[in-house]
């Protein structure tokens, strides 16, 4: 073993302040996240959104849940094992189901991330069991075969849906055009 110090890569002065202001970048965010108050920063893993989001969590004791996923995962989990257990609809009805049971959700995400609709914790809820459903067969299918088509189809594309309109969410609430949602 010797005592060489690792390769360097070779940096040009151009690059040099956008490392700085990078640095800088992530120490101003450092300090306001330790400067939030406790309650505003959630562990990540009860609740991935910012504190101006807590609305769409609930709380439980000192920490805050996401409204969504209390029911979602618990219950894809439930449809998972009992579609694992026993199919309780056709298979062949799969293509159809797994597209249609999610896509009202879907919608409902997007058009509250374009600003067409304002944020309302009854309306997610619900929409949420459909999504949950489908979810919980799409992972019974994924346990049965991890290249299944369909899985993976009805995954990425509304992966890159939803996506797509947190990007353009976001934008729009950082250039200020939100309509309050």
């Amino acid at each position: 073993m010797t005592d060489e110090q690792p390769p360097s890569v070779p940096v040009s002065a151009d690059d040099a302040p956008d490392l700085a202001a990078l640095d800088e970048r992530i120490a101003r965010w450092q300090a306001d996240r330790a400067a939030q108050p406790s309650e505003s920063r959630a562990p990540l893993w009860l609740t991935h959104h910012r504190a101006e989001q807590h609305d769409r969590c609930w709380h439980a004791g000192r920490h805050l849940v996401c409204r969504r996923c209390t029911v979602l995962w618990p219950l894809a989990f439930v449809v998972m094992i009992v579609a694992g257990v026993g199919s309780w609809w056709p298979s062949s009805t799969d293509p159809v189901l797994l597209v249609l049971l999610p896509l009202p959700g879907v919608i409902e995400f997007a058009l509250e991330h374009f600003g067409v609709l304002r944020y309302s914790s009854t309306r997610q809820l619900v929409l949420t069991v459909p999504v949950a459903i489908g979810v919980g067969r799409l992972l019974a299918r994924y346990l049965d075969d991890q290249g299944d088509a369909l899985f993976w189809i009805v995954v990425w594309g509304y992966a890159v849906v939803m996506f797509g309109a947190a990007v353009v969410g976001h934008r729009r609430t950082r250039t200020g055009t939100a309509s309050g949602t």
